[in-house]
């Protein structure tokens, strides 16, 4: 699994959080989306974030409530995060990226998440399930 990297468009970032910032009104995790913006635009050349990184940043521990604003973050009509969901083995072996279907059928049904090639994971254990978000695509430069 490889980090995407690239150089931010630090305008096109900035009216993505301020229309963001708008569109939280209202939300469950408010406060927690306000953080994680406050954070983005505090780092504003950072494209990666893991999920002790993102829990830093909503400055929470509910781990509900972080995927929630992570899921809002990376919605249609905001399009700040582009995701990344991952099984990390007990092996420490490099981790293995898995559908988002799979991801989260693994989370709701405790099914066996499957990797992009379709191969089921072996002796999984929910709890190492993840995922990572990077800077969406749109707002990085080529």
């Amino acid at each position: 699994m490889s980090r995407i990297t690239g150089k931010v468009n630090l305008k096109l970032l900035i009216e993505k959080i301020e229309a963001a910032r708008c569109l939280t009104h209202g939300k469950n995790n408010h406060c927690l989306i306000v953080n994680i913006l406050n954070s983005i635009e505090q780092h504003p050349n950072r494209t990666y974030y893991s999920i002790v990184e993102l829990l830093e940043a909503s400055k929470s521990m509910d781990l509900e409530g972080l995927i929630d604003s992570v899921l809002f973050l990376s919605s249609k009509p905001v399009k700040i995060f582009s995701l990344q969901f991952c099984y990390y083995p007990l092996d420490n072996s490099d981790a293995i990226e898995v559908t988002s279907e799979s991801y989260f059928e693994a989370k709701t049904h405790d099914l066996p998440p499957v990797d992009r090639d379709g191969r089921e994971i072996k002796d999984f254990d929910q709890k190492r399930l993840g995922f990572s978000c990077f800077i969406h695509p749109e707002i990085r430069n080529a």
